[in-house]
């Protein structure tokens, strides 16, 4: 039997003494057991990030031997160490001189904030335009955005990318932004909260001269901050992600240096 098992057999004898004491009245071993269902879950959630910072301080040639971190026993420079951090930080030999890991990181932060950026702006007024605005062909344009939302973006990567060569966009920024420009999911989802942004607010700036692009924004987009909020972030994340594997960038985490 390994500590696990010592665990959870000190763990059912608890909670069987405990209800034994007082089969009756079982509060305290209820209590015994809520205890142990969430510190389970709680060791669940955190067994992955234990073992990321277990394998960042381990040697790579002990990568593989121990789940966790060693026993106090196996300690030492040979088993942990900062070799990991010293690679990572010496930089990476290109064609176009050393690159850094720092160099990485600002790539992503510029290409994943200048994207969701980008997207707020252009899906929240063609949501807003669907939602307050009536003109030919809406409802077909609603059924051909929303239609896209069904194509895998895997299926777009091959077309993007030729396009991409034809316009001389790739690696560079350009080649990666403009993708990413505007989205039909965030355009669904501001045109569904706008839909919300009472009508007579609008009429009455209108009455008071405001332009209709003023009316946007200083009327309808404060009222779907909540959800202007919520919209960045699930952006910021997805454009995180995809700078990693995007075709018109060289290397992962824009390496465009």
């Amino acid at each position: 039997m390994n500590t696990i098992h010592y665990v959870l057999l000190a763990f059912v004898v608890g909670f069987a003494g405990l209800y034994a004491r007082s089969p009756k009245n079982p509060k305290l071993a209820l209590a015994w057991l809520r205890i142990g269902v969430l510190g389970a879950a709680s060791l669940a959630v955190l067994a992955p990030f234990v073992w990321l910072v277990a394998a960042a301080f381990k040697d790579k040639a002990y990568l593989n031997e121990y789940v966790f971190f060693p026993p106090l026993s196996e300690w030492s420079s040979k088993t942990l160490n900062l070799d990991n951090f010293r690679v990572l930080f010496a930089g990476d030999p290109t064609i176009q001189g050393t690159v850094y890991f720092w160099q990485y990181v600002v790539n992503s932060l510029f290409l994943a904030t200048a994207t969701t950026m980008l997207q707020l702006f252009f899906c929240s007024a063609a949501g807003y335009a669907l939602a307050k605005y009536e003109f030919r062909a809406k409802k077909a344009l609603m059924t051909f955005m929303l239609a896209s939302m069904m194509i895998p973006g895997v299926l777009l990567l091959a077309p993007v990318y030729e396009m991409m060569v034809k316009l001389h966009l790739v690696d560079s920024f350009k080649g990666l932004l403009l993708p990413g420009i505007v989205s039909a999911y965030g355009i669904f989802l501001f045109r569904q909260a706008c839909l919300g942004v009472p009508n007579e607010m609008i009429d009455a700036g209108r009455i008071d001269g405001c332009s209709e692009f003023r009316i946007y924004l200083n009327l309808a987009m404060p009222l779907v901050r909540p959800m202007s909020a919520a919209f960045c972030l699930v952006t910021f994340l997805a454009s995180w992600n995809w700078v990693w594997f995007h075709p018109c960038g060289r290397g992962g985490s824009g390496r465009l240096t």
